[in-house]
């Protein structure tokens, strides 16, 4: 359910850019940018309909359409992070901080080179709806890794049937439904290995699909790395995600050069 803003100035309200970084921190669904005129707001767009975002409620809240019709409606809107469910659509914050868009960057960096050195697949950033059951949401994780005997379920706007791997990198309007609800759908759905990033508490939890059918939490080894199941071989320390700053791609390079493909 989209919610307003959270102690959001009215509009033209002009306020400091310390001020705006409060309630603008983590916005559901708009795009504002601060002047020192007043916080500008765009406006944004599904199809023809225009979308004001100080309600954030694209076309009707309520209106229960199909993956095919979402995919049509939702194809390009401007500054939005939705996920399609059974019962509607869901519109999301986009966030604006940094260092959750750094370790995303950083984790593609790391999946990209290991993939493309050993010719096992490829990662897709966030932005993929994933569609494994109609009866289920298409959720988009923050990376979606997907082994060659998938890759041709790729689509141009979708990934059909369940991601091998996907990572999810908590922000603080994220929080509940990465642990909790993706948690428990990515389970159902046979992903079979979930990366948590969580920067604020700086914990990386990887839960690997069991025979059970349920998520088992990876143990490090005795030097504190967390190896994949899904690609043998991978495995590095999670405290090299919370550098300030994290290693460069040099760093990630020689990383993947010391890993080996089991």
């Amino acid at each position: 359910m989209s919610e307003r803003v959270p102690d959001a100035p009215e509009l033209g309200e002009v306020i400091s850019f310390e001020e705006y970084l409060q309630p603008y921190d983590s916005v559901e669904g708009i795009r504002a940018e601060w002047t020192p005129k007043g916080v500008e707001i765009s406006h944004m767009t599904v199809t023809d309909q225009p979308i004001f975002a100080k309600t954030v409620t694209p076309a009707a809240p309520d209106e229960m359409i199909s993956f095919e019709e979402y995919l049509q409606r939702y194809d390009s809107v401007e500054g939005v992070h939705t996920e399609w469910t059974p019962r509607k659509v869901e519109v999301y914050t986009i966030s604006n901080n940094t260092v959750h868009q750094e370790i995303i960057g950083w984790l593609y960096l790391l999946f990209r080179l290991f993939l493309d050195r050993h010719q096992l697949g490829r990662v897709l950033l966030a932005g993929v709806p994933m569609i494994w059951h109609k009866a289920q949401p298409a959720r988009q994780p923050d990376l979606l890794i997907i082994l060659n005997d998938k890759l041709d379920r790729i689509q141009s706007t979708y990934f059909d049937g369940a991601a091998d791997a996907v990572v999810e990198v908590v922000s603080p309007e994220s929080d509940s439904r990465d642990h909790g609800e993706k948690f428990v759908e990515y389970e159902a759905a046979g992903v079979r290995e979930y990366y948590l990033c969580d920067p604020t508490r700086q914990v990386l939890d990887v839960f690997i699909l069991g025979g059970d059918g349920r998520y088992h939490r990876a143990v490090p080894d005795a030097e504190g790395r967390i190896a994949s199941a899904v690609l043998p071989g991978l495995a590095f320390d999670p405290a090299l995600l919370w550098g300030d700053p994290l290693p460069d791609v040099l760093a990630i390079l020689a990383l993947v050069q010391g890993m080996g493909a089991e």
